[in-house]
């Protein structure tokens, strides 16, 4: 926690004033907690010391030269707060003595700050007084009148305006175009226009009550007041900058000011629900929603235009090839497009290592498009969306095994989901799913009709099997990646799908392949055992040719066993 003093215009460097009762300090200044500006009642303690860094008063004692042991309650605004030191009329509060302002003493003021939960601390270095001979005489000169008449005319406009008091003397206090390490505004250092400006000849009705408007402000004042532009809107960086139809997202400006006002504009042209610092657009549409957008921040000094930024949305209901989709809730994972089509499933009888009637080769229809995994899911996007990690061989950016059809399909399916719809990423009418064999056989071959993606054959320097040794997963993206982009679809990992599976070919042959013709198959509707697909670190080159198949109980789980996550249209 670190708490900080801004560098604030302090009235007394310039206006010390004699009372009948004693010299009063008008202070304010500025006060942040870990970078935010403190609001509520705080503890403060202030001290003069002297060039020594002895202290010669404290608000409690007067002329003693210790650290007060008391403190002043003040009210603080937005960081903002104020005091009159010397002013008895405050509880607890000792008189300041005139001849603490000898023109030669070389005083500072020391602050301690306690804002209810850190205790009691200085606030910064020491800041030095630089007081004028002519502010401790006994008569108000012509500047001390000037600065009572405005003090009178901003209680009046703060009470119009909706500002608060404190508010418009801090803007004052910090104007200045070079403000010194000590955190003082001299007229040595002052902006040479705010100078004259404030040396000129006041009339009467320049400070009369609410009377204060912005034509009688000098540009610099002006100028100082008005909206500041920290950032634009942009797209959101986690989505790699890409929206999709049914998608929520929130665009943000930030500006810094005082009453600050906002319209959102589209292609120009105001909306009337954006109003606010931020613009939310639920279930993106681009029909209604592609365009240019900015927004116009205003306040009573003035305005500003942002730059605008472009919304171009993806329809998922067309086909696309080529985007990427981007899974928020598992660390970014990147689902690859894979358009609609048609393809050859199953081998041909005489490819080698064919396991037989299961891989009649037919004729399938893909008739709608769908995203699947660039990658296997690695270790890290299941520990981010689950919190946890089965896997035997750890490393973040291998792929997750030791993990069920169950645990996919009751565990981390729904939860992702559910993750993903509430923070607008999941398109509406959308969800995740494992892919269906022949979704996965479709992307998988990427146009090949071969026994592999890449070939006929297969060796260690292009996949992950029994041949390469190793008997463990390896990273994904080990090995070259086939025509539609994907990697590993064969070895590393076999990959659970999400037919079922039926091999006695006697009791039911309808749940067989047949060479006719099919159209977004889905499998048997009922089973014991579910399809698992490509093969792994530990199996044979046959296992991880496009049409075989392996498989396993819903409960099944090894270190050979993985899957691969699929957003789909639901059906």
């Amino acid at each position: 926690m670190k708490i900080f003093l801004s560098k604030a215009l302090l009235f007394f460097i310039l206006f010390p004033c004699i009372y009948s009762f004693g010299v009063i300090l008008p202070h304010q200044g500025r006060v942040s907690v870990s970078g935010t500006p403190f609001d509520g009642n705080a503890s403060f303690q202030f001290a003069l010391v002297d060039q020594y860094g002895n202290i010669v008063w404290n608000q409690e004692s007067g002329t003693i030269t210790t650290n007060p042991a008391s403190v002043l309650t003040l009210e603080v605004i937005n960081g903002f707060y104020k005091c009159n030191l010397g002013d008895t009329s405050i509880n607890g509060m000792a008189s300041l003595s005139s001849d603490l302002f000898d023109i030669n003493n070389q005083l500072s003021l020391r602050i301690w700050f306690d804002d209810g939960i850190n205790g009691l601390q200085q606030l910064g270095s020491d800041q030095p007084l630089h007081v004028a001979p002519y502010a401790l005489s006994t008569s108000r000169n012509p500047y001390e009148l000037v600065s009572a008449q405005l003090g009178e005319s901003i209680t009046s406009q703060a009470g119009t305006s909706g500002i608060t008091e404190t508010e418009i003397i801090n803007r004052i206090s910090l104007l200045g175009s070079n403000v010194s390490s000590a955190g003082q505004v001299t007229t040595a250092t002052m902006d040479p226009t705010l100078l004259n400006d404030l040396n000129r000849t006041r009339e009467t009705n320049d400070i009369a009550d609410a009377n204060i408007t912005k034509e009688k402000l000098s540009p610099t004042l002006l100028e100082y007041l008005k909206p500041k532009l920290i950032s634009s809107p942009s797209l959101p960086t986690e989505s790699g900058g890409i929206i999709y139809s049914g998608q929520s997202l929130i665009l943000s400006v930030e500006v810094e000011g005082r009453n600050l006002s906002y319209q959102w504009q589209k292609n120009g042209v105001d909306l009337s629900a954006g109003t606010s610092a931020t613009y939310t657009i639920t279930q993106a549409d681009p029909s209604l929603h592609d365009g240019n957008y900015s927004v116009v921040v205003s306040n009573i000094f003035g305005n500003i235009s942002t730059s605008g930024v472009i919304l171009s949305i993806i329809d998922v209901n067309s086909s696309f090839a080529g985007q990427t989709f981007h899974v928020k809730s598992a660390a970014n994972m990147e689902l690859i497009w894979v358009p609609s089509g048609s393809f050859l499933m199953g081998s041909p009888v005489g490819e080698t290592g064919r396991f037989g009637d299961d891989e009649i080769e037919h004729n399938v229809s893909i008739t709608n498009g769908f995203f699947l995994g660039k990658f296997e899911v690695t270790q890290a996007q299941y520990f981010s969306v689950l919190g946890g990690n089965p896997s035997d061989f750890i490393n973040s950016q291998n792929p997750v095994e030791n993990v069920s059809w169950l645990d996919v399909n009751s565990t981390f399916l729904p939860t992702l989901n559910e993750q993903e719809q509430i923070n607008g990423n999941l398109p509406v009418g959308w969800n995740y799913a494992l892919p269906t064999e022949a979704e996965w056989e479709y992307a998988c071959r990427a146009g090949s009709t071969t026994a592999y993606s890449f070939g006929s054959s297969i060796s260690s320097s292009l996949a992950n099997y029994s041949d390469y040794y190793s008997e463990r997963t390896a990273l994904v993206g080990s090995f070259s990646q086939n025509t539609f982009g994907f990697y590993d679809m064969h070895g590393n990992v076999s990959e659970w799908v999400n037919d079922w599976v039926y091999y006695d070919i006697l009791v039911a042959p309808e749940y067989f392949y047949t060479d006719a013709n099919q159209s977004d198959p889905l499998g048997p509707s009922s089973g014991t055992n579910k399809i698992i697909k490509g093969g792994s670190h530990s199996k044979t080159e046959n296992f991880l040719r496009s049409a075989a198949k392996d498989w396993g109980a819903l409960g099944a789980k090894d270190n050979k066993i993985g899957f691969r996550l699929a957003l789909k249209k639901r059906l």
